[in-house]
């Protein structure tokens, strides 16, 4: 159970692809790369020499053959017609030959865990994540609370869309809150800060619209009982 003391775990930013699993070999990484570039994404052969490879790197031919049988081997690369010739595997190609777990994910590659607000389907909670640079963490009861909010605020608001009025009040909140980082101002600037005072607008606005309301409904009843 995370505490004070110990954080709560972050899932994996990134989906897997060939780059994780081939970063520690730079050599054989660089080569699958190119080969991939040059075939057009596997869709022809790849007929270079190894010697070809190896001045095109500057790396010595040993080197290169070796890492050309590492990546056989490992079922990135596979000889074509001829063994002069490979044909290139991509990532999803090699993780489909790969063992699965019980979700029939490859168990060899990194498994991106998703978070609640990262499986919701709401667009909205989509675009709130993007704007605050992948900061803001927030759940769809909120957000359906808040387009609520914006819907019933819509006579005083900039665009005939909530979702983009929304947008718009959180990107100015948050270009607000980077000024006031930038001059050394830290308190509220956050993004679960920069919502709640969108929302507060909305509240506001809701509330200048009710007591219009009330003094038009007023004004009415007046005019009602001066009737003859």
């Amino acid at each position: 159970m995370p505490d004070f003391k110990q954080p709560t775990p972050k899932p994996k930013p990134f989906y897997c692809g060939a780059y994780w699993h081939l970063w520690r070999r730079g050599l054989a990484h660089s080569i699958y790369n190119l080969m991939g570039a040059v075939t057009q994404g596997g869709e022809r052969e790849f007929y270079a020499t190894q010697a070809t490879v190896a001045r095109y790197f500057g790396a010595h031919e040993q080197s290169v053959a070796k890492e050309f049988r590492w990546l056989r081997k490992c079922g990135w690369i596979e000889f074509a017609a001829t063994k002069s010739h490979f044909r290139w595997i991509s990532h999803e190609s090699w993780a489909e030959a790969r063992p699965k777990d019980t979700e029939g994910d490859c168990l060899e590659c990194a498994q991106r865990k998703l978070l609640p607000w990262e499986l919701n389907p709401d667009p909205l909670v989509g675009e709130l994540h993007a704007i605050s640079g992948g900061k803001l963490r927030v759940y769809e009861r909120r957000v359906a609370g808040l387009r609520r909010l914006a819907k019933q605020a819509a006579p005083l608001a900039h665009f005939p869309e909530p979702d983009k009025e929304i947008c718009f009040l959180f990107a100015r909140e948050i270009a607000e809150a980077q000024g006031m980082r930038d001059r050394g101002q830290f308190g509220g600037t956050g993004p679960g800060a920069c919502l709640w005072r969108v929302e507060a607008i909305f509240r506001d606005r809701n509330t200048k619209l009710f007591a219009k309301r009330a003094s038009l409904a007023e004004l009415q009843e007046q005019i009602e009982r001066s009737s003859p």
